[in-house]
This record gives structure tokens, C-alpha cells and sequence, in this order.
């Protein structure tokens, strides 16, 4: 039953707070993330690490038995850890919307926290029809968050994102459904159970396979996303209140990731390791042409945002190298961006609350006045540049080190990749920190909630930075699982 109480307890919060009315509901919400979060971090110290490959916490229960679909849940060392990062980012999203969010508080906290219930399920399903009903939930209140509480173009951006990602669903749907048949006419038995279809590859010929595969595939790319998938996304950051950013770029992005490790390679690994080159070439593409787009970006949202696209590339060059180190580096990465980029999203809140812009030119000159804030955003800034010392290192690291026992000198031209990011994450500092000082006294600085909405994902950045070996191990057992 935990994993049940960690997926239903945000949903359950949420309809309280709604009740709680306007003035509490802000407060229950947060009560509700930060119970969920103490729920995870015990399923995290009781799950059996040494075993990471096995799924633990099993839980099953028929419900439309006529087509064979039950309410199943189960975690390995892969999804435990995003449930994790789930709880994380949501307590670090509550915070910061203490002062950002300050219209229908009640439904907006509803949505919330119905959206990471969603989520949760995501990570957790282990029946396919179980898996898309929860992909569909999460995508409901992140188009009413985006289209109630956004910018100016608020609700262009928000039916864009509900287009792209309905189309990458529409995809999933289908060969869902064509893998229940296929498995149904071979064997006469009907199941959406992943354990079981896992073996359906074996009963279908491998063309069908790659093309269900690819389907499958180019529908959570769009998710993830990769270039030329990804339009949606600045626009979906840019008109998002910051903390709806939080979770956009660091869970409903790895949704994508853990659907193309989870389902692509899961239910297709012969398929899936064919097309794997293609998938790195993505993922080279969305690195160079991210990075390029955000050197020359002159809003601190947008660039933050194409930084997530770059960092997903890093993820999908990972996997593409279909190396055991290269899906270490995938894996650590989709940890790792979650916590940086949630953490740069909620910096970029809380300047527009202060200076009601994005633009690097009027953000510009505030280090005396604001100075915790400064150390933060550099702080944030070095992470995402892969800094030695921070998460973001050993996630780079180990991902172009399965790049290169992959593809040889052919990944050498990846370090310019690397130097890019460096580029606009340095050239975004040089413009907000160190230029010339044109605020004193009137710039006020961040609060006690806004500094603990920072500092939470800051500890685990520094942690895995410092100490990855851990986490590292425990995905290096799941790779070795999952692709031999």
C-alpha cells in the first residue's frame, strides 16, 4: 500500500486544500508535499538497493478483468529515484508559489497537486493501460495551470503544448493497443501487465517491431523533448508561472525519458538498440542547436529553457550510445537537470516577482542589493554547466563516456557541445552579476520560503556532485538489467 499512499496522498491534499479555502489552501498544499516527500525518502531507505533490477513494493489488483487490465504498481532503482525527485521538486514548487501565485489560490493548488499524483503514476505503473491513464492525468492540470495562471500568451501556449503532447500520447495509445492485440491473437490471452508484454518483440516479425518502436519512441521524444520535436516547450516555460516551470522542465520532461527507457527499450530492445544511433544523432542535434538558441537569448526564462532542451540532448546521446556507462550518465542526468533547471526556473519566479520581466537587461545590476540571490544564480549557473564538484559533472561525464566507447572519434566533435553550455551559462552570469551595479537598496532580497525552495534541491546537487558513487551504482545495476 505505500505506493499507493505516495501516488493518491498529493490528490487527496489537493481536494482538501481546495475545500480549506483561498488563505489556506497554500498551506495544505505544502503540508501535503512535504508528507508525500517524508513518504518517499522512507521508500527510498527501505528499498533493497543491492537488487535495484527487481521491482519491489508490488502491488496488484484486477480492475477491468474483460480486457485484462489491473491496478498495478511496482518501482526498480530507475523509478524510485524520480519518485523521489517527484517529492523533491513539488515541495521546492509549493514554496515558491507562497508569493508568485496570488489569484484562485484554492484551484490552483487543486491542480497541483492533482498533477503530481499524475506524475507519480507515471513512474510507478506497471500495467500499460494503467501507465497511459496517468500520462493523460498529468497532461489536464498542466494545461489549465499554463493557461489560468501564465503570461500574456498564455493560452496559445498552453493549447500548444496540449496539441504536441496529445499527438506523442496518440502514438503511445496506438501501439499499446496493437501490442494487447498482437499478444492476444498469438497466445489468446488478454493483458496490459508490462512483465508479461515485455516478451512481445518475440511475437511479432522485427520490422513490425521497429516501426511500433519507433512510434513509440518518436512519441516521448516529443516529451522530452528533442529537436525537431521541441517547439512547444520555450513557449510552454516562457507564458508558465515559474513554479508550473519547475515541474514542466524537471518532471514532465523525464516523463518522456523514463518512457523511452521504460517502454521503448522495455517492451522493444532488439527494435529500440537498432534505432540507437538515430536517437544519439538527436540527441547531438538538440545539444548543438539548444545551446546555440540560448547564447543568444535575452530573457532569462527562454534561456533556462533551451538549456533544459541542450541537457536533454546530453540524456538521449547517453542512451543513443547503448553502453551500460552511457545509461548511467542518461539516468544521472534526468536526476540531475531536474534539480538544476527546477532550481533555475524557481530563480527566474522570483526575479519577475520583484521586476515583473524576464529580460536580461532590466534584470541586470542587482548583486549588491540582492546578494543571496546572486550566490544562488551563480550557483545554479555552474551546476548546469557541468562544474566538477556539482551534479551536473558525473551526469556529462558518464554520458560522453558511453558516447565515445560507442562511436569512437565520431563523439569527439560532443566537447563543443560542452563548450557551448559552458558559453551561455558563463555569458548569462557575466550579464547578471558582474555588470554594472544599478540597484542599492530597493531591490529586495529572497525570503525564508523562497531561500528553503532554493536550498533543498541545492543540498542534493552538491551530494551527488561531491558523492556520486551511490546513486551511479544503483543505475549501473538497472543498465546492466535493462540492456545486459
Amino acid at each position: 500500500m505505500l505506493l499507493s499512499l505516495i501516488v493518491w496522498l498529493p490528490a487527496i491534499f489537493g481536494v482538501i486544500a481546495y475545500l480549506s479555502g483561498e488563505r489556506r489552501s497554500k498551506h495544505v498544499t505544502l503540508l501535503g508535499a512535504v508528507l508525500d516527500l517524508v513518504l518517499a525518502l522512507y521508500l527510498s531507505v527501505s528499498f533493497n538497493w543491492s537488487e535495484a533490477y527487481r521491482m519491489q513494493f508490488t502491488e496488484v489488483y484486477p480492475w477491468i478483468r474483460m480486457f485484462g487490465v489491473s491496478y498495478k504498481l511496482s518501482v526498480d532503482g530507475l523509478s524510485m529515484t524520480l519518485v523521489l525527485l517527484t517529492t523533491i521538486l513539488f515541495v521546492s514548487s509549493a514554496l515558491g508559489s507562497m508569493r508568485i501565485i496570488k489569484e484562485r489560490n484554492a484551484l490552483y493548488n487543486l491542480l497541483l497537486m492533482v498533477l503530481q499524483t499524475g506524475i507519480l503514476g507515471v513512474f510507478v505503473s506497471m500495467d500499460l493501460f494503467i501507465f497511459f491513464l496517468f500520462w493523460e492525468v498529468e497532461l489536464i492540470p498542466m494545461y489549465f495551470l499554463i493557461a489560468i495562471w501564465g503570461s500574456e500568451n498564455r493560452r496559445y501556449a498552453a493549447i500548444k503544448f496540449f496539441i504536441f503532447t496529445h499527438i506523442g500520447s496518440l502514438l503511445m495509445f496506438f501501439t499499446f493497443i496493437f501490442i494487447h492485440l498482437k499478444y492476444f491473437w498469438t497466445t489468446g490471452i488478454r493483458t496490459f501487465d508490462y512483465s508479461t508484454l515485455t516478451a512481445a518483440e518475440g511475437y511479432m516479425p522485427l520490422t513490425l517491431a521497429k516501426i511500433l518502436c519507433s512510434l513509440l519512441i518518436i512519441g516521448y521524444l516529443i516529451k522530452v523533448p528533442s529537436v525537431p520535436l521541441h517547439t512547444w516547450l520555450p513557449d510552454a516555460h516562457v507564458e508558465a508561472p515559474s513554479p508550473i516551470s519547475v515541474i514542466l522542465a524537471g518532471l514532465l520532461l523525464k516523463t518522456g525519458g523514463y518512457g523511452i527507457l521504460r517502454m521503448g527499450y522495455g517492451l522493444f530492445p532488439k527494435a529500440a538498440a537498432s534505432i540507437s544511433t538515430w536517437i544519439a544523432g538527436l540527441g547531438a542535434l538538440s545539444l548543438f542547436y539548444a545551446s546555440l538558441v540560448a547564447i543568444s537569448q535575452i530573457n532569462l526564462k527562454r534561456l533556462v529553457a533551451y538549456s533544459s532542451i541542450a541537457h536533454m540532448g546530453v540524456f538521449l546521446v547517453g542512451i543513443g550510445s547503448h553502453t551500460v556507462i552511457g545509461w548511467v550518465g542518461a539516468m544521472f542526468m534526468m536526476f540531475s537537470h531536474g534539480l538544476i533547471n527546477g532550481m533555475l526556473f524557481n530563480m527566474c519566479g522570483f526575479y519577475k516577482y520583484r521586476f515583473h520581466s524576464y529580460d536580461i537587461p532590466i534584470l541586470k545590476g542587482f548583486t549588491k542589493a540582492m546578494p543571496i540571490s546572486s550566490a544562488f544564480l551563480v550557483f545554479g549557473g555552474m551546476a548546469s554547466l557541468g562544474l566538477p564538484g556539482l551534479s551536473g559533472f558525473p551526469a556529462e561525464f558518464f554520458s560522453f563516456m558511453g558516447a565515445f566507447k560507442a562511436f569512437g572519434y565520431v563523439a569527439i566533435p560532443l566537447i563543443a557541445g560542452l563548450l557551448l553550455n559552458a558559453a551561455y551559462n558563463l555569458w548569462m552570469i557575466q550579464r547578471m552579476i558582474f555588470g554594472e551595479q544599478r540597484y542599492e537598496d530597493e531591490a529586495e532580497d529572497l525570503v525564508v520560503t523562497e531561500i528553503v525552495a532554493l536550498l533543498i534541491p541545492s543540498a542534493f546537487i552538491i551530494l551527488l556532485g561531491v558523492y556520486p558513487a551511490p546513486l551511479a551504482e544503483l543505475y549501473r545495476v538497472v543498465a546492466l538489467n535493462m540492456i545486459g
